[in-house]
C-alpha cells in the first residue's frame, strides 16, 4: 500500500508541474505594444485582442536600398503601400493561418512579387518582416522573425541584432569604449532572437568581424531597462546605417507562448 500510495502521490507532483508550466505557456496580459522609432511612435493591439479576433500581427522594415519603396501583400491584398528605405510600419492585424506575404514596388499591382514567404503565423503572435537585399545584389528578399515580447528581468533590457546588409559579411557591435563585444558574428539576414542585457546608454559601434575598423556608429543610444530593441544593420560598405526598433508593454507583461525570437523561414522568391 505504501508503494502504491508513493506512486500516487509522484503522479500528482508531475501533473501539477505541468499545469503550472501550462499556465504559464498559455496566459497572456492584455497590454497593447507601443514602438518607437526615429520617425515617431505607434501602438498596436494586445496579442490577446488580436488572438480573440483570429489575426496575427506583422510589421515591415525596408532595410533594401535608398530610393526603392515597396507595397506588401497578403495573399492578394495589399496591406501596407509605399514602405520607404529605414521604414518601419505599424503592426497590422492579418488574417488566416498561412499566410503569403508578397513585396512589388511601390504602385506596381500587376508585377510579379519582387520577393515572397509563406508562413504559418499563429493568431495573437507578433512578427517583423525584414526586405533585404539578396546577398549577390540581384534583388530582394524578404525575411520573417518572430518578435517573441517577453520584458525582461527588472532592471535588464533585451537587444536583438538583424543584420540586412549583403556585403558585411559577419558582424560584431560594440560598446565605444569596450573590449568586449555585446553581440559577435552576427551572420547575414540571421537573428538569433532577444539577448538580455544591462541597460547602455553609450555610443553603439558596428564592426566587421574580427576587425576594429567601425562601419557604423550610433551616438547616444539608449538600451532603457523593461524595453526590448530591435537593431537592423542596413547599407552596403564602406558605411553601414543602424535601424532601431524600441518596443515597450507599458505595465504588463507578454509571456512566452508559441514563438522563439529567431527567423522563422528562409526567404522565397
Amino acid at each position: 500500500m505504501a508503494n502504491h500510495l508513493d506512486l500516487f502521490e509522484r503522479i500528482t507532483v508531475v501533473l501539477a508541474v505541468l499545469l503550472v508550466f501550462s499556465g504559464c505557456n498559455q496566459t497572456r496580459e492584455n497590454q497593447p505594444v507601443t514602438t518607437t522609432t526615429d520617425k515617431g511612435t505607434t501602438t498596436a493591439p494586445s496579442s490577446e485582442q488580436a488572438e480573440k479576433r483570429d489575426k496575427a500581427l506583422v510589421r515591415v522594415i525596408n532595410a533594401a536600398a535608398r530610393g526603392q519603396k515597396f507595397d506588401v501583400y497578403v495573399g492578394d491584398n495589399k496591406i501596407l503601400t509605399s514602405i520607404d528605405y529605414k521604414t518601419v510600419t505599424p503592426y497590422k492585424e492579418v488574417s488566416g493561418t498561412v499566410r503569403t506575404l508578397k513585396v512589388r514596388p511601390a504602385g506596381q499591382e500587376s508585377v510579379e512579387p519582387l520577393a515572397q514567404n509563406t508562413e504559418m503565423m499563429m493568431d495573437g503572435n507578433y512578427y517583423t518582416a525584414v526586405v533585404m537585399p539578396e546577398k549577390d545584389l540581384k534583388g530582394v528578399r524578404l525575411n520573417v522573425y518572430s518578435d517573441n515580447l517577453v520584458v525582461p528581468s527588472a532592471d535588464k533590457t533585451k537587444v536583438r541584432i538583424i543584420n540586412a546588409s549583403p556585403d558585411a559579411g559577419d558582424i560584431d557591435v560594440y560598446v565605444k569604449g569596450r573590449d568586449k563585444a555585446l553581440f559577435s558574428g552576427v551572420g547575414f539576414a540571421s537573428a538569433d532572437g532577444y539577448d538580455e542585457i544591462e541597460p547602455i546608454s553609450r555610443t553603439v559601434e558596428v564592426r566587421l568581424k574580427g576587425k576594429k575598423g567601425v562601419v557604423a556608429s550610433v551616438p547616444n543610444t539608449h538600451f532603457d531597462s523593461g524595453k526590448l530593441y530591435t537593431a537592423v544593420i542596413a547599407g552596403r560598405l564602406p558605411k553601414l546605417e543602424v535601424i532601431t526598433v524600441d518596443d515597450h508593454l507599458a505595465g504588463g507583461t507578454v509571456t512566452e507562448r508559441r514563438t522563439t525570437g529567431a527567423d522563422t523561414s528562409a526567404a522565397r522568391k
